[in-house]
């Protein structure tokens, strides 16, 4: 679990997304001031990913478990995609509450 973590956590890092605190176990979260953060993340929801989200900093929420460890490749191809068509579409994407 703690390796499917830090693959996801070099994985943003490399797309130009920063973690969000200092993830210990199996929970992450990433964001950027530069990126629009709900546009990403409602092109993952589009593309089948059930997307959680935070606030001050916005960002994506990760809650990870057994299942994620053999698809962490096309999450982040997924997740690659999503920055690319959030950017593509210029303008910013309706705000998304975190609901907790």
């Amino acid at each position: 679990m703690l390796d499917t973590r830090r693959a996801i956590e070099r994985g943003v890092q490399a797309l130009g997304l920063q973690t969000l605190g200092k993830p210990e176990l199996s929970i992450v979260a990433f964001g950027s001031p530069t990126h629009d953060i709900a546009a990403i993340g409602q092109g993952l929801q589009r593309r089948g990913w059930l997307t959680g989200y935070v606030t001050k900093p916005s960002g994506i929420h990760l809650m990870l478990n057994l299942t994620h460890e053999p698809v962490v490749e096309r999450y982040l191809w997924d997740l690659k995609a999503s920055m690319e068509d959030a950017r593509n579409a210029g303008g910013s994407a309706a705000p998304v509450k975190a609901v907790y």
